[in-house]
């Protein structure tokens, strides 16, 4: 049985996840910036969670807008690989561009956005093909 979400829910799961993201830049504005402060704060140890809420936070509705259709587009794909495909190349992506971030980022400076992530999500994207192409060629060059 073919467990991997099919295209549609798919596309509703991670549209959700952008939803959510909206409507925190929404009650963002509401506050005068008060979610800004939740992204990452380069080596702050007390901040390194931050890593977690900083891809669901942006700064201001272009920065969002921005991120939107390549979020949906490659979190869409990268959730139609499987569930725990997706689980495992999100929280990866999440963590590895996060402690990036909070490693390399100017001192004083406050890093959010979704594109950690969303490159986190190409790369997984680009690595699976090239995996299962690589894996077509052999199965070509065993028949052959």
């Amino acid at each position: 049985v073919d467990r991997r979400p099919g295209p549609i829910a798919s596309f509703f799961f991670v549209g959700s996840w952008l939803a959510l993201m909206w409507l925190l830049e929404g009650i963002d504005v509401v506050t005068g910036g008060a979610l800004d402060s939740l992204g990452v704060s380069p080596r702050i140890i007390g901040e390194l969670p931050q890593i977690f809420t900083a891809p669901f936070l942006h700064f201001g509705f272009g920065h969002l807008m921005a991120n939107t259709i390549p979020f949906l587009v490659l979190g869409t794909l990268t959730r139609m690989s499987g569930r725990r495909e997706f689980w495992v190349a999100t929280l990866s992506s999440i963590v590895v561009s996060g402690l990036l971030t909070w490693l390399i980022s100017a001192p004083g400076s406050v890093t959010a956005g979704a594109s950690g992530l969303v490159f986190g999500w190409l790369g997984y994207l680009l690595l699976r093909g090239f995996r299962v192409e690589h894996a077509r060629q052999r199965a070509k060059s065993s028949a052959g």
